[in-house]
């Protein structure tokens, strides 16, 4: 029986490993209940890209070569936007479950390129309104990593905020990966900065928290989705429990982080499976354009693709941690 090549292209080693096993074990329980798609056997192989952009483009060409038919990723907005390409001028079909950047698809690289991930800038406006709403009166700092994801969920919510009539008091890039950052906490303490958003991955978010931590009371920390991972309280627990950060509505325990990318993941082969269906064919360019105009119903229940390639998924919700779990922000 004819073969249908499904690559799973995600980071499996590194801080973002849970996530990329997670989308790999969503895209193979459905590939195994659903076996066959137009009479041809759906077969998962997963790589690691990880969470690397050069890494990432040198695997697309891989499996270009190895004639897969549907790419579920890449998780991060870098790796996805390197590989796009070469996933595009192939006829590739290519459904990110992570990636959050806005030129992910407002600089979309063809019609086989599609999200399932919110955008970060919707991510990043409404951190910035809820800033303005609610803290209005007190110094709010906005830092960044300088990176797709990070910067762009401080650009947006530092233009939100000043939109609304919040005037910013601190903003700074900061490098990333750094083993302190008590330079930037002392800055940010002379500032007397009462809330702190931070574009910025978990690792370097709790580290620059503890650094406050360590010369004062600790300030409200605020970030993007990058806080659900079920590893952010236990390497910085105190900022954990001083964190609030966006994430996409619906979440509500513990795993919610893993199981994200995992259903993510799970519905991108459904969309594609109904697709091919649609299609009557496995050819990237038809399956590609039953996509735009269907509306399956998923594990995320039904989905549908704006022009750019942007899914109808719920936007964000506020949550924190309590107690080692996710909960919404009160």
């Amino acid at each position: 029986m004819a073969e249908i090549r499904i690559a799973v292209a995600a980071p499996l080693t590194g801080q973002f490993a849970p996530l990329g096993e997670a989308a790999a074990a969503g895209a193979r329980e459905v590939a195994e209940g659903l076996k066959t798609v137009g009479g041809e056997t759906l077969v998962v192989e997963v790589y690691d890209d990880g969470c690397d952009a050069a890494k990432a483009e040198a695997l697309a060409n891989q499996l270009v070569g190895r004639g897969v038919k549907l790419v579920v990723g890449h998780l991060c907005s870098g790796a996805a936007s390197a590989a796009a390409q070469v996933y595009a001028d192939h006829d590739i079909v290519a459904i990110s479950p992570g990636a959050i950047s806005a030129k992910f698809t407002d600089e979309r690289a063809g019609p086989t390129i599609f999200r399932l991930a919110p955008r970060a800038d919707a991510q990043g406006t409404f951190l910035g309104r809820w800033l303005a709403d609610t803290h209005r009166g007190d110094d709010v700092a906005f830092l960044s990593d300088g990176s797709g994801y990070g910067q762009g969920l401080a650009d947006a919510a530092l233009a939100a905020f000043r939109e609304a009539g919040g005037a910013p008091s601190l903003i700074e890039t900061f490098e990333t990966g750094a083993r302190n950052y008590s330079g930037l906490a002392a800055r940010l303490a002379a500032d007397g900065a009462e809330v702190v958003l931070i574009g910025a991955y978990h690792g370097d978010v709790a580290q620059i928290g503890y650094d406050l931590g360590a010369i004062g009371p600790l300030p409200l920390i605020v970030g993007g989705d990058a806080l659900m991972l079920d590893d952010f309280p236990s390497v910085g627990s105190a900022v954990a429990a001083r964190s609030v950060f966006s994430a996409p509505e619906g979440l509500i325990g513990a795993d919610e982080g893993h199981e994200t990318y995992r259903d993510r993941a799970a519905a991108a082969i459904e969309v594609y499976a109904a697709a091919v269906a649609a299609a009557g064919s496995t050819d990237g360019a038809a399956v590609a354009a039953a996509i735009a105009a269907g509306r399956p119903e998923t594990v995320l229940g039904e989905i549908r693709f704006d022009a750019k390639g942007d899914s109808n998924r719920p936007g964000y919700a506020l949550y924190t941690w309590k107690d080692g779990r996710i909960v919404p922000q009160p």
